[in-house]
């Protein structure tokens, strides 16, 4: 998967449209659509930002971490056939696991 697959795919699993993504990291929406299609790159600070925003870790996001891809992408296609109702329930749970673990 490219990095604009990635950011794409970020986008759309929080629901998001283009827009709402570059009003709130400050980027134009023609360059955000660029960097979802691989037509450019962003610089370090942009994907450190797109990150962030989208709560992912930039070696995941910059493609750098297989075992990661290879562990979860059952869970992630999975997630993706699931209603938003059920994607925040899921993420809900996580949130209770991560709690409960620091507990």
């Amino acid at each position: 998967m490219s990095l604009g697959e990635r950011l794409r795919k970020c986008r759309e699993n929080k629901d998001l449209k283009q827009l709402d993504v570059s009003k709130q990291l400050h980027i134009n929406n023609k360059t955000l659509s660029c960097y979802e299609l691989d037509k450019i790159s962003p610089d370090v600070e942009t994907l450190k930002n797109l990150a962030q925003f989208y709560e992912v870790s930039l070696p995941w996001l910059l493609g750098s971490n297989p075992y990661h891809e290879h562990i979860y992408s059952d869970i992630i296609e999975r997630l993706e056939k699931l209603d938003k109702t059920s994607v925040q329930s899921v993420r809900e749970y996580i949130e209770f696991l991560e709690f409960k673990k620091n507990k």
